[in-house]
């Protein structure tokens, strides 16, 4: 069997503040709000302003600032719009508030680098916006969760639809009393990490926040699932990793609110059967979040799987250390690693083998990926209806940009929360279908595939001609119905036409009839 290794702000929010010259009454202050209003220097404002000057009365007047020639009011918003219109206003803008970041008290924050530090992942400033959801879970395939610690017991997913301990299998997936996950290496249901490494990862994404105690994760408001593939060597095979996805896999189609998994492990053997896997975490919506290696090496020239599987769902991660740049035993690669995350002297949650000692410091490439993870569980629980495939390109393309990575990751910056989150906010939802065009196992080049909307599904119709290997993808599409044709001069096809109902992406292939 083959063997595997692990890697060992400010918050702002806008008051509307509305001014005018002649004011009448204001009789419901709950239609108004502050504004600031600067006036122009002026030898009429040298002297201290008084409110006829300034046209507002009193009671509407906030604060002002006599040297500054400047006013704060609470107005309506036609006021506000006849204001500026005064001779000797320079402006008139939003009284804007702003709150400090957003510091959970969990008493080792400061040790957290990763989080906080100037080359962190900016999470103060991303919970500013959220601090995650506990519909969203992280799936972390690994060598078992310590669900019992007391930094990450209550972030623990638990499933609904099984009873612990009955010794029935009460939501007929094939797995008696898995309530807490699976563990695939013993196959039982007991998923307890004893070796330590998927007790860490989990930490670093979703430990316990604002609970006056230890560390916090990047997403401590997002809930982990243990799978346990990796005995307590630390070392499992490829079947028990593609059993893992298979299993988080069945438990998305199930309605699990299952974001991503996050797969901080590695081998160096390429995988077909594992290859698969992958794709099907695909077509239920999940993002993989992979470790890139630990053998300071291309992985361009040596790749390492599951990173390096060519799937639009899995997001490459190298290691920095705390000065930003890429740690010494993190592998790298322009083409095959998209985007880098601290990973050098991680202190995250460990087993409780030694009660006094529930914390220690790991590096690694593993200790990377799960930062990503939670960034990725984040950007969900802000924006809960973009895909997979948005939550991937959205990190890559949110990353803080510095020249010590630009040759070295696809990307060519570190994972960024902050600016992923706020972005998240504003993505809407775009779809894709993607598929093949062969005849059996040859594949039909320069087919044209056509997706059109119907039955009031907004958009016009997309078309795109199938490459080399016979794949084509339609993407950007919102959800709806569509009618997927494919056609191609002088080929028949079993199937050239599917009226399909779009919500995810979408697997559509098509076959030459005999």
């Amino acid at each position: 069997m083959m063997r595997m290794s692990l890697h060992v702000c400010a918050k702002v929010v806008a008051a509307a503040l509305l001014v005018l010259p002649t004011l009448a009454p204001i009789d419901a202050y709950a239609q108004t709000e502050q504004y600031i209003i600067q006036y122009k220097r002026n030898p009429k404002f040298e002297v201290p302003l008084s409110d006829d000057e300034v046209e507002i009365p009193a009671s509407q007047v906030v604060k002002r600032n006599r040297q500054g020639r400047v006013v704060a009011a609470r107005l309506t918003e036609a006021e506000a719009a006849a204001v500026r219109r005064q001779a000797g206003v320079e402006s008139v803008e939003p009284n804007i508030r702003i709150a400090v970041s957003y510091t959970p008290n969990d008493t080792l924050l400061s040790e957290l680098p990763g989080l906080i530090g100037g080359k962190g992942v900016r999470a103060p400033q991303a919970w500013d916006v959220t601090t995650g959801s506990a519909s969203k879970v992280i799936a972390v395939v690994d060598t078992g969760v310590d669900y019992n610690h007391p930094d990450l017991a209550a972030n623990i997913w638990n499933n609904p639809a099984e009873v612990p301990g009955n010794g029935v299998d009460d939501d007929g997936n094939g797995y008696v009393d898995d309530f807490r996950g699976y563990d695939f290496a013993s196959e039982d249901a007991n998923p307890m990490d004893g070796h330590g490494h998927g007790t860490h990862v989990s930490g670093t994404i979703a430990a316990v926040g604002d609970n006056s105690q230890g560390v916090v994760g990047v997403a401590f408001g997002c809930k982990v699932l243990p799978v346990k593939a990796m005995g307590d060597s630390g070392y499992g095979g490829y079947y028990d990793i593609i059993q893992s996805i298979d299993y988080v896999v069945k438990l998305k189609k199930a309605g699990a609110p299952i974001v991503g998994i996050n797969l901080s492990i590695g081998g160096s053997m390429f995988s077909n059967a594992w290859l698969r896997a992958m794709q099907r975490a695909r077509e239920v919506d999940i993002v993989v979040i992979a470790a890139a290696g630990n053998s300071s090496e291309n992985a361009d020239n040596f790749p390492q799987y599951p990173a390096a599987f060519d799937v639009p769902n899995i997001i490459s991660v190298a290691a920095i250390d705390s000065a930003g740049r890429l740690a010494s035993f993190s592998n790298f690669g322009r083409r095959s690693v998209d985007i880098a995350a601290p990973g050098s002297g991680i202190l995250s949650t460990v087993p409780l083998a030694d009660p006094a000692a529930p914390y220690d410091v790991m590096s690694g490439t593993s200790m990377a990926t799960p930062h990503v993870a939670g960034v990725a569980a984040l950007v969900a629980s802000a924006n809960g209806n973009i895909t997979a495939r948005q939550i991937r390109k959205l990190i890559l393309s949110s990353s803080q940009a510095t020249t010590n990575l630009a040759n070295v990751t696809a990307s060519g910056g570190f994972v960024d929360a902050s600016a992923s989150v706020t972005r998240a906010t504003s993505q809407e939802r775009r779809l894709e279908v993607y598929g093949s065009v062969k005849r059996g196992s040859q594949p039909i080049v320069g087919a044209t595939v056509r997706a059109r909307p119907v039955d009031g599904t907004p958009g016009s119709s997309r078309s795109v001609t199938s490459g080399s290997d016979g794949s084509y993808i339609l993407s950007g599409l919102v959800p709806g119905s569509y009618v997927v044709s494919v056609l191609k001069d002088g080929v028949t096809f079993s199937k050239r036409t599917y009226r399909v109902e779009i919500e995810n992406d979408r697997k559509i292939s098509f076959s030459v009839a005999r």
